[in-house]
């Protein structure tokens, strides 16, 4: 019998410890580990694969010889690489203060060394990261951070607060190569990794078992963002090498008599700050979710602790149960259009919800061996409705905090995962498919860039050579996603191929745009949306990227704006040709009509776009802007168009016309 998430949640877990799912134990009282990416149960076969199939052996030896240069040098110096951890070495300060998004100064004392807290919330920084090689060991100066300038190229002290996230980054790219280790003990047996990593590890769970989660002094809204080491709970990547190095490494621990229970605590309190902080009404949940599902399946049933806080615990706060700022999976979901499959966000944003989903589901799969993907039939929706997103270029479209990229591979790559392991063949050959186009046209290389892809992702995809016995339409004519305020329009084909995206503000991470429109044709985006600038704190993005002059649309007597970010200013479709979905026998021409009142001016606004084909093949746009304000003389209303080339010329047939 298959246990599906929301059964096991019913049995309220009490008979997890005894059952069977799928022929993989569903580990309770025993404590057997690796068991969130492999067991040693499979782990015969999965050294075959990583002799036999290329693009995995390479990234294990990779590691291997990313590895081979800090070995050497612990090898000299057991204290090298420990020594480089960014931590309150000399002061051992367990409280860590906050003005809002910026490091104040931390405090206390503990027993031990404690982790050091992020410097910012703004990741654009005027300083490079040093090397490892370049850290002198056990840094703790109340100067801050000896680092270079990016423009000067002189080292100077820089206060925490003007680093970026250089101390994160320091801490999670050693904390990656200790995961490296661990893995490569648990592959190869030597234990020149384990001995290398285990000191690392403790001492880091070391320090942030005796540090507290930060303050912020200013009360602002930042102290229900922050997490244990970021000042933001979606940004605690570190979490994910500290529980996947505790996997691999677990049997070495015991046998060293190490005590877990500190390891076990601290992924309880990283857990209960991501329950506890967040935003409930966006994306955070599903990224806060990804981490809570890591934490879930590392730690033991709940009998196993005093507090009760172990597996089911993570999971049912996972799946089921929200809070006041962590949102449940369950309740997320809902926020989807049920319809179209489009989440309420930009398209960046929602394609990287997406790939968070699919990431979640597929480590619980291999937990529960459950079809879990079927449990979550939206999910395969919006990975599907993605393509909607894309440009004929295959980049997706630019409104609001989006940029022009590929659809992630990683998304196509687990749903094929899904179909063969549960024997879904023709939607298998369909993404399969799909997939060897974009590695024929050389838009995708198969490999694995992490450890989450190196088991997960299938040894090979079907040749193209294999039928399909259905067709799965992924773009048409046209696609409205009333949710976000965005209306496509597709026309022609190759050479031939052109697109207009028609967007409003409406939703997270969307810009002040009033109606806004991105063009392509030519084979490029000829009229782009300009992004988001450098960060959402500077000023460039509020002063510029996130405003009307950024986007292609009209602005009133200088004066249009209202708030980017969180928006409800959508465009009313009060026509279009053909109707979302439908593609009719007439394909020469498609048109959308939006209206809009313009928030700052009132001004009325309606926008007619239309893509017309000629009798050549070759097509041509008409865009129509009519603004006015009511009851106004007066008045000015500004046409903003951003094009590629560095000249506009109209003509006719017989002459090129003049712009007065």
């Amino acid at each position: 019998m298959k246990l599906g998430i929301q059964n096991i949640f019913q049995s309220i877990w009490l008979t997890i410890a005894f059952v069977i799912v799928g022929g993989i134990m569903v580990y309770g009282q025993k404590s057997v580990h690796p068991r969130i990416y492999a067991t040693d149960q499979n782990k015969a076969v999965f050294l075959q694969t990583i002799e036999n199939v290329p693009w995995k052996k390479k990234l294990v030896t990779r590691k291997k010889e990313r590895l081979q240069k800090y070995i050497a040098l612990w090898k000299n110096d057991k204290e090298w690489l420990v020594s480089r951890l960014q931590m309150n070495w000399k002061t051992k300060h367990d409280k860590v203060y906050l003005e809002g998004g910026d490091f104040s100064h931390s405090g206390g004392k503990a027993s031990v060394p404690t982790v050091r807290f992020s410097g910012t919330r703004d990741w654009a920084t005027e300083y490079r990261s040093p090397s490892l090689e370049n850290i002198t060991p056990y840094t703790d100066n109340p100067k801050g951070l000896y680092l270079e300038h990016k423009k000067t190229g002189k080292k100077e002290w820089v206060a925490p607060k003007e680093s970026g996230h250089i101390i994160e980054g320091i801490n999670r790219k050693i904390m990656s190569l200790v995961e490296d280790a661990a893995f490569l003990y648990w592959v190869t047996g030597d234990r020149v990794y384990a001995d290398f990593a285990t000191p690392v590890f403790t001492t880091y769970i070391e320090g942030m078992y005796h540090r507290d989660a930060p303050i912020d002094l200013a009360n602002t809204n930042q102290q229900f963002l922050s997490g244990l080491a970021t000042f933001e709970v979606i940004h605690e990547k570190v979490l994910i090498h500290l529980i996947t190095t505790y996997d691999f490494l677990y049997d070495h621990l015991k046998a060293q008599n190490i005590n877990i229970s500190k390891a076990e605590a601290v992924f309880q309190k990283w857990g209960d700050q991501i329950i506890k902080n967040g935003v409930p009404n966006n994306n955070w949940n599903l990224f806060q979710a990804r981490f809570l599902t890591y934490v879930a399946l590392v730690l033991e049933p709940n009998s196993n602790y005093k507090n009760g806080k172990g597996r089911e615990y993570y999971l049912e706060h996972t799946f089921n149960t929200s809070t006041e700022r962590q949102i449940s999976i369950k309740e997320s979901l809902l926020v989807y259009d049920q319809e179209n499959g489009i989440w309420p966000e930009s398209a960046s944003y929602s394609v990287h919800v997406i790939t968070t989903l699919l990431n979640i589901i597929t480590l619980l799969d291999h937990f529960t061996n459950a079809n879990e993907l079927s449990n979550f039939p939206i999910v395969e929706k919006a990975a599907l409705a993605s393509f909607q997103y894309l440009f004929p270029s295959g980049h997706t479209i630019g409104f609001g905090d989006s940029a022009h990229k590929k659809l992630p591979a990683e998304n196509f790559e687990l749903l094929i995962t899904n179909y063969q392991k549960y024997g879904a063949n023709e939607k298998r050959n369909i993404i399969a498919n799909l997939m060897n186009d974009m590695i024929a046209d050389g838009d995708y290389k198969r490999e694995a860039k992490d450890l989450f892809q190196l088991f997960f992702y299938v040894n090979n995809v079907v040749p193209n050579e294999e039928e399909n016995e259905f067709d799965l339409p992924l773009v048409s004519p046209t696609f409205y996603a009333p949710n976000v305020s965005w209306f496509n329009q597709r026309l022609g084909s190759e050479a031939n191929a052109m697109m207009v995206a028609t967007t409003g503000s409406y939703g997270n991470h969307a810009h002040s745009n009033g109606i806004s429109i991105e063009l392509f044709a030519k084979g490029s985006v000829l009229a782009p949306d300009m992004g988001k600038g450098s960060s959402y704190w500077h000023k460039d993005h509020t002063e510029y990227y996130s405003r009307m002059p950024a986007h292609n649309t009209v602005v009133v007597n200088g004066i249009s704006d209202y708030e980017p970010m969180r928006s409800h200013h959508p465009f009313h479709l009060e026509n279009s040709f053909p109707k979302t979905g439908e593609t009719p026998i007439f394909d020469q021409v498609t048109f959308s009509n939006v209206s809009f009142v313009e928030p700052k001016t009132k001004a009325r606004q309606l926008r007619f776009t239309s893509l017309i084909k000629g009798p050549s093949g070759a097509g041509y746009v008409v865009d129509v802007f009519r603004s006015r304000k009511p009851g106004s003389d007066g008045q000015r209303h500004d046409y903003f168009y951003h094009n590629l080339g560095d000249a506009l010329k109209i003509s006719s047939n017989e002459e090129v016309l003049k712009l007065e």
